[in-house]
């Protein structure tokens, strides 16, 4: 019951990437974005400016009510460059509410796997984004709960909880 888009790919503040979220609000007179609907919309990649990002939270009033972006910091940069405007704000996105989860976009641009991606998200955050502001423990919940959630599946996966369904992976830390 979900509504995938792959949108606003490209370098944030391009103006191509907003004319993007333009022409969707204006598909089908916005009925996507209404709010029995915004909540079931999955943006992927969703690197817009911090006005449109505050346009997307003001669909709903919880994070259950907004669309999910899915984060492919991997993608981005090796496409647009390693630089702060390469990828979606991420900090921003979540001080908003809006889940933000975390996955491959494709191989061609080094979609190898989720291990690259949380790697690639962590180096990322470390260059880009204020001290902490996305740790290890928020990386984990995007690349699990959220990405549940951009799935439809979080009442069956994403948690490690008594009647769930799980595939547990050990690694070890350095």
């Amino acid at each position: 019951d979900r509504v995938v888009i792959h949108i606003g790919e490209g370098r944030r503040g391009n103006e191509q990437v907003e004319e993007e979220w333009d022409t969707l609000r204006a598909l089908a007179g916005g009925c996507l974005l209404e709010p029995d609907h915004a909540g079931k919309l999955v943006l992927i990649h969703g690197n817009f400016t911090r006005e449109t990002l505050e346009q997307i939270a003001a669909l709903g009033d919880s994070p259950e009510d907004h669309p999910i972006i899915i984060w492919s910091p991997s993608s981005n940069t090796d496409l647009y460059g390693w630089n702060a405007e390469a990828s979606l704000d991420v900090p921003y996105a979540l001080s908003l509410g809006i889940r933000v989860a975390l996955g491959p976009d494709w191989r061609p641009s080094h979609g190898i796997g989720m291990i690259t991606e949380i790697n690639s998200a962590r180096a990322y955050a470390g260059d880009f984004f204020p001290s902490g502001s996305v740790n290890d423990e928020e990386l984990f919940r995007m690349a699990t709960i959220h990405g549940a959630y951009a799935a439809g599946l979080q009442d069956d996966i994403g948690r490690l909880e008594t009647g769930m369904l799980a595939d547990i992976a050990i690694i070890k830390g350095g």
